[in-house]
């Protein structure tokens, strides 16, 4: 007898998806992760803290409890969006994709930051609007 009450779930940290060099994402893997519970018929993805870490890796001690951790950013998704350009995606630093690799994790983030802000002004005003409105309404944390 199936009790629609219950659901089961499990604990995994997107940092440990594989795929991208560095560090899991919120990308393709993500998305496969996702539909694989749904198959399985797990109901619940529990995550630990999803916050920037702090110097010592830990997300329990973030300096920000309303950020999101830059390493968990997709740089396939940006180049998909146009947000960075495919020379961008090539330069970032690249290494093992099957483990956890704080350092160039943050090597990455820092590169996607700065390919992001070299383009910034090539984004069309509905884009650009759209983020002046949504820091503002973050004025609290941001």
């Amino acid at each position: 007898m199936n009790d629609p009450s219950r659901h089961s779930g499990l604990l995994f940290h997107p940092t440990a998806l594989p795929g991208t060099p560095g560090s899991g994402s919120f990308g393709a893997a993500a998305r496969a992760w996702i539909d694989l519970l749904s198959q399985q018929g797990v109901s619940v993805w529990q995550v630990l803290p999803l916050a920037p870490t702090d110097s010592t890796g830990s997300p329990y001690s973030s300096p920000s409890g309303s950020a999101l951790n830059p390493w968990l950013i997709d740089a396939d998704d940006l180049l998909a969006a146009g947000l960075i350009t495919a020379q961008d995606h090539q330069d970032l630093p690249g290494g093992c994709a099957d483990r956890l690799d704080p350092p160039l994790a943050t090597a990455r983030a820092e590169a996607l930051k700065a390919a992001l802000i070299s383009h910034w002004s090539a984004q069309g005003p509905d884009q650009q609007g759209a983020f002046r409105l949504w820091r503002r309404q973050q004025r609290c944390w941001l």
